[in-house]
Formats: structure tokens, C-alpha cells, sequence
């Protein structure tokens, strides 16, 4: 909530222009949407669902002033200032027989985001281990940097 709320404070972006996208809604011990949305109450900010249909009990008005929560294929065609995707440990679904569909989805769901874009993950995945070898690298390259400059 401390990104959201810098966000929000001190880089003058709207709630609704924030998102959470996820890939599934829960894990085998409990909804992580759940404890996002009690995070958020807590925390006196305000969220709404994304749905694709407008008569849908979650279809969330993009002019509302609250964070957006959704699957990732849910906001698709829809950008964001902040986007944070969430439980990417999740990724690829076990169930989802396509990799190719889970890698697509993880794409959709980074291009989301126009300015600010945050993964977080708590587990092991193929996706969350290609991120971690991102970082590393990333990390090397900083190091060569500084003993070049």
C-alpha cells in the first residue's frame, strides 16, 4: 500500500489510474484478492472491479476515482498510469495447457502500464525465475557501470 499511496501523494496520480492485475484469484490456502481489497480498506483507498460487460455487478466506470482491480485479461486494451501485477508466482497456471497463452497474458499485463510498473511474486515459477536472472543481470551490469565511470 506504500507504493499506492506514494503514488498517489506525492506523484499526483489518480486512483483511477492505478491497477492491480492478477492471473488467478486464489492459491491453494486463500484468496490474495481478498487480502488485497481488506489491505486497501484498511488503508482508506478506494477500488472497484474491472468487468468487460457493463451490466455486470464488478464493471467499474474508468472515471471513478478508485484503483482498479482485474485479471489481466480483463484490462486488456486498457492502460494504466501504475500498474501492479500481482502473484506472478502463479504464472504460468498449472491447469493452462498453452505456455504460450500464460506468456501472452504476462505481456498483456506489463503493457498495461504507461509510467509505473511493479511484479511482485512470493514463489517460485518459469516466470519468476526468468525475472530473478533479469535482476541478476541487471545487478551485474550496474557494477560494471560504476567501475567504467
Amino acid at each position: 500500500m506504500a507504493r499506492i499511496a506514494y503514488l498517489h501523494d506525492e506523484q499526483k496520480i489518480s486512483y483511477a489510474d492505478m491497477a492491480i492485475l492478477y492471473r488467478v484469484k486464489d492459491n491453494y490456502h486463500a484468496s490474495y484478492v481478498d487480502a488485497i481489497r481488506r489491505a486497501l480498506s484498511e488503508a482508506g483507498m478506494p477500488y472497484d472491479w474491472i468487468s468487460e460487460n457493463e451490466d455486470a455487478a464488478g464493471w467499474s466506470d474508468r472515471a471513478n476515482e478508485s484503483i482498479k482491480l482485474s485479471t489481466i485479461a480483463g484490462a486488456k486494451a486498457l492502460d494504466f498510469r501504475a500498474v501492479f501485477v500481482v502473484n506472478v508466482d502463479s504464472m504460468p497456471y498449472p491447469l493452462e495447457q498453452a505456455e504460450e497463452k500464460e506468456v501472452s497474458l504476462f505481456y498483456i499485463a506489463m503493457t498495461r502500464a504507461l509510467d509505473w510498473l511493479f511484479v511482485s511474486y512470493s514463489g517460485e515459477s518459469k516466470f519468476t525465475a526468468y525475472l530473478d536472472e533479469v535482476l541478476e543481470q541487471r545487478g551485474k551490469k550496474g557494477k560494471t557501470a560504476k567501475k567504467m565511470g
